[in-house]
């Protein structure tokens, strides 16, 4: 599909917009399914939307928060460069809350299903009306930092910066970055949201800091750009980067402005020095090869689901097996409880073994597909069985000298005869896939990342 026509049907078109009578489902007469959802970002908030606007008055559906308002790490880049306010990717639950859900801040600190009932126990006890069985479950809690993975970081990773309420935090960082100054981003090699956004980070980055004559180095864990090769080279190119390698052949680039380096190790971090430590073979000034010393830095963690108060969810894993039909746990007494956007875990039949890309767009439709699972089993329906999920990635390259950027997409479809998903388009994730393709960076995909962002998140959150 045309990148043109893929962006108007990611925009536009419901994952289940073949389910128009959902909001019918309910059997006359019976008492409403009480339905919890745990996470206020784009995952759990589609689910709360998605289950009252289908579910009508056939579910009392709930909604636990941790804050009183969401913001994005989508387009985050635009507000760490100044180029957007934070209230740009930020939305609170007002919508959600008019529309009939029940919105409470609180903390889930477990989780037990006990025959068709859900028990769930919170860390302040649940306002007036809030019950504490259920009798579906919806969790959507993100991921976040591996804890200790880094040495030498601080507990709760100072140097993170990947959520989108952090971003005027790393802008404040960057501004304090003295002229001639460097910058470094650490990618790691396992699974983070946005598997495209740290190297739009990185260029956005570059191009704020350009006019103080400032260095971006990025320290990937990859061994390659993860896709979009040839839009990542040509933004190198861009900033005056070009191909360099060592007497011992390994492959780099290098510049005035940005320096990517892949296959790269983080072995610690040294926060009072402001030095990376890493395995590379290059040397950065300082007396042991791989040490870089920094100014700022954004060092992403490996990542993992954020599900401490439900560890019997993860067996032993990062992330949650789902029936991937459903969303549902896999796992032996929790048929109730459904697991969705980052913290699950969509394997893809592929060598070596992949998964759906974590992102906002993914959630979203993770949430109406749980959604309608959920509502067409109260109503004695099977599952549906024509099933999209569309990972969507925008990034902004230049955001202060110009406004450009890059789009990637992937498409995926249940696979009803294998029970699987399956790739159905695109090429995020797959280099090989992208290695034949021209670059494309312009200003038109700019505008369009920002019109796909509001559309995502008024799909999400109403507004």
């Amino acid at each position: 599909m045309k990148r043109r026509n893929f962006f108007k049907f990611a925009a536009a078109v419901p994952v289940v917009a073949m389910l128009p009578e959902l909001s019918h489902a309910a059997v006359v007469g019976a008492s409403p399914k009480k339905i919890l959802v745990v996470g206020g970002g784009m995952g759990g908030a589609a689910a709360a939307r998605y289950l009252k606007l289908w579910g009508g008055n056939a579910v009392d559906v709930y909604l636990i928060t941790k804050d009183a308002s969401y913001s994005t790490c989508i387009q985050s880049n635009l507000v760490i460069t100044g180029a957007q306010p934070l209230s740009s990717i930020t939305r609170n639950y007002s919508a959600l809350a008019s529309s009939g859900i029940n919105v409470q801040q609180n903390k889930v600190t477990g989780i037990k299903q006990e025959g068709a009932q859900v028990l769930v126990s919170f860390s302040v006890p649940p306002k007036l009306h809030t019950p504490s069985q259920y009798d579906y479950v919806i969790l959507s809690p993100g991921m976040g930092p591996v804890p200790d993975s880094i040495p030498g970081e601080t507990r709760d990773f100072s140097l993170s910066f990947w959520e989108g309420s952090k971003a005027l935090d790393l802008k404040n960082a960057l501004d304090h970055i003295p002229n001639s100054g460097t910058f470094v981003i650490s990618i790691p090699s396992g699974s983070y949201k946005g598997s495209l956004a740290p190297y739009g980070r990185a260029f956005a980055v570059a191009d704020y800091l350009q006019s103080r004559n400032c260095k971006v180095i990025v320290v990937d864990g990859h061994t390659d750009f993860v896709s979009q090769k040839n839009d990542f080279v040509a933004a190198l190119q861009s900033f005056g980067s070009h191909l360099q390698q060592t007497p011992s052949k390994y492959s780099y680039f290098a510049g005035k402005t940005v320096e990517y380096y892949p296959g790269a190790t983080l072995n610690a971090v040294n926060l009072k020095s402001k030095i990376l430590h890493t395995n590379l073979p290059i040397n950065f000034g300082l007396s042991k090869d791989g040490d870089i010393p920094y100014h700022a830095a954004n060092v992403i963690p490996p990542q993992k689901a954020n599900l401490d108060f439900a560890p019997a969810l993860l067996e032993g894993g990062a992330f949650a097996p789902v029936n991937a039909q459903t969303f549902a746990s896999t796992v032996t007494g929790y048929s109730h409880v459904y697991v969705i956007g980052d913290a699950a875990f969509l394997p893809l039949p592929t060598t070596p073994p992949a998964s759906v890309p974590k992102s906002g767009h993914a959630a979203v439709d993770e949430a109406k597909i749980a959604a309608a699972a959920i509502l067409r089993k109260i109503a004695g329906r099977a599952p549906e069985t024509s099933l999209v999920i569309s990972a969507v990635q925008y990034n902004a390259i230049r955001s202060t000298s110009a406004h450009k950027g890059i789009y990637a997409h992937a498409g995926y479809q249940w696979d009803q005869a294998h029970d699987s998903w399956v790739a159905s388009g695109g090429f995020l994730g797959d280099p090989s896939s992208t290695k034949d393709q021209a670059a494309h960076i312009s200003q038109e995909i700019y505008s369009q990342g920002l019109t796909w962002r509001n559309a995502l998140l008024a799909d999400a959150f109403g507004r």
